[in-house]
């Protein structure tokens, strides 16, 4: 039996993304490595009091924190609105286990503040730049955005850290939530000028690495673009290979590798 041929380049298909006029981004883990970027900073930095310390052990629970306060402030719990203040606050409480009892008396308050700026430092993949660049090369233009749960002042670090070119950043402290509330996606594109009739028509993107933060958007109307990155929707059984696009039975609207890839579906 002959073998099929392959399917034609995007550019000869009906782009599910064809109308698209804004891409918000996810950042951590999205465009950046937030695990290495992390743990190396903490082993050359951080004062180790003595303890051998497994860094990148330390900063995954580090970021679960995270994620499982994020989700529960955005239900409605009380918590910190400002993610320097939320990384303090998880910080804190991982330093209370007996296994980082030594480090818990090494770091100071001060010292603990410090650290929790390794957030504000983190290394872009190596496909985020090139990526962001030849989007911003079309035309007609596509506005490049951010929409995160860190701080305006954390996402504007990241970009001049590694030079990326965005438009505008949409955060969790401007907004007033935290992902997957609803509000969020729907302030992020007021603002970029994208009313709730601009969404039904479908001419806003969100790109991430998190299946659950793709189907909060795609809720609010937004197009959906799955990355799959390794450090990212670990242990999430609809995440990582098991996300497929609508086209082939699953829930978002692409499915890419490397961010360059999103240049090829919109037009």
């Amino acid at each position: 039996m002959p073998t099929p041929p392959p399917p034609p380049p995007p550019d000869q298909l009906d782009s599910p993304l064809a109308g698209v006029r804004a891409i918000l981004f996810d950042q951590f883990g999205t465009l950046t490595d937030w695990e290495r970027s992390v743990s190396e900073q903490l082993a050359a930095q951080a004062t180790l009091g003595g303890q051998d310390v497994d860094w990148l052990g330390f900063t995954r629970r580090w970021r679960q924190g995270y994620m499982t306060r994020t989700r529960e402030i955005a239900a409605g719990k009380p918590g910190p609105g400002n993610i320097d203040g939320l990384h303090l606050e998880i910080l804190d409480t991982l330093l209370e286990t007996a296994e980082y009892e030594t480090l818990s008396r090494a770091w100071s308050p001060e010292r603990r503040r410090e650290l929790c700026q390794v957030w504000h430092r983190l290394d872009a993949w190596p496909d985020t730049k090139p990526g962001l660049d030849a989007l911003r090369a079309l035309e007609p233009p596509v506005l490049l955005g951010t929409l995160s749960n860190g701080t305006l002042r954390l996402l504007i670090d990241i970009a001049r850290h590694n030079s990326l070119p965005l438009d505008a950043h949409f955060s969790g402290d401007l907004l007033g939530s935290y992902k997957p509330n609803p509000l969020m996606y729907n302030r992020a594109c007021e603002l970029f000028g994208f009313d709730e009739q601009a969404r039904e028509r479908g001419e806003v993107a969100l790109c991430a690495s998190h299946i659950d933060d793709l189907r909060a958007a795609a809720q609010q109307g937004l197009r959906t673009i799955y990355i799959r990155r390794a450090t990212e929707d670990v242990g999430i059984p609809h995440g990582g290979d098991a996300v497929r696009t609508r086209r082939d039975g699953g829930e978002v609207d692409v499915l890419i590798r490397e961010i360059g890839e999103v240049a090829q579906w919109v037009r």
